[in-house]
């Protein structure tokens, strides 16, 4: 499994969190998986692409969880049965919110 972080592919290994994927087999880390992607939301542990694009109404720089995030959450993930607070290339997971008053967010919207 590609969103899999165990060494050679193995699924021995940590799981990227909901909020993040990783396209290629063999990450070793928590680390080595990418916030998701601006304007894109990855919905659950594991993934090895985005699960889709943000809905309009709402923006989603990076790292969402969601597809519609009414609350922005900042820092902290849920992986496995406890909660971390992290961050993946020196960014907290979660920045994403309801478009600002006087912003338009189309569907996909990564900056308000």
């Amino acid at each position: 499994r590609t969103g899999n972080t165990g060494r050679g592919g193995s699924l021995a290994g940590p799981m990227c969190p909901r909020g993040t994927f990783r396209s290629v087999i063999g990450a070793g880390n928590i680390s080595d998986c990418f916030p998701c992607t601006g304007g894109e939301y990855c919905a659950t542990d594991g993934l090895s692409a985005p699960t889709g694009l943000c809905e309009a109404g709402y923006f989603c720089r990076y790292g969402s969880d969601r597809a519609a995030p009414a609350v922005s959450i900042s820092n902290v993930t849920t992986f496995s049965n406890s909660s971390l607070c992290i961050t993946l290339q020196g960014r907290p997971l979660g920045d994403s919110g309801v478009c600002p008053r006087g912003h338009y967010c189309p569907t996909g919207t990564a900056v308000p």
